[in-house]
């Protein structure tokens, strides 16, 4: 009777190997939540619309969960993560299809890579951790302030369009 379990345990162990070197996009930290650094976020964000938008203006096969997760080369939890603040900052919207695939939830042409930008940098706050709630201070205000208008007043004028359209 040990001899059967061992068996199993070699072919259920081998199955699960086999499964993951296939597919090592389904690897993921054992944590509850896997942590993505703002930088990453930001850049995924934008690949992401990028790529549904060269999908949309260049007539070319619509961007599924999996192949996204492919081309960004990331884990798909992650994938998965920021799609869902895209999704909740109403930019991209999850087609009805088998797979869903992802298309613009507003025309791209009206989309500014800041609304992309704060969309991914806002997502998680809520009204137990708002950034208004943080105290007031003069000299790190001054210095966010700073670093906001410049970030507005370059990527508040390029679209998502314009982006698509510029490769």
């Amino acid at each position: 009777m040990i001899w059967l379990y061992l068996s199993w345990l070699v072919v259920l162990v081998g199955a699960s190997i086999a499964y993951y070197h296939q597919n090592p996009n389904n690897l993921y930290s054992l944590k509850s939540e896997m942590r993505i650094s703002n930088r990453m976020r930001e850049k995924m964000g934008l690949m992401i619309c990028y790529l549904v938008g060269r999908s949309l203006y260049k007539d070319s096969e619509p961007w599924t969960l999996n192949r996204l997760t492919l081309r960004l080369k990331c884990p798909m939890a992650g994938v998965e993560r920021i799609v869902g603040f895209l999704e909740d900052g109403g930019l991209l919207a999850e087609s009805n299809d088998t797979p869903a695939h992802y298309l613009p939830a507003k025309p791209f042409d009206t989309v500014t890579v800041l609304e992309v930008l704060n969309a991914v940098r806002r997502a998680g706050e809520d009204r137990n951790m708002e950034f208004q709630r943080l105290p007031k201070n003069e000299a790190v205000d001054g210095i966010f302030d700073v670093a906001e208008k410049a970030i507005s007043q370059e990527l508040d004028k390029v679209t998502m369009k314009d982006l698509v359209l510029k490769d």
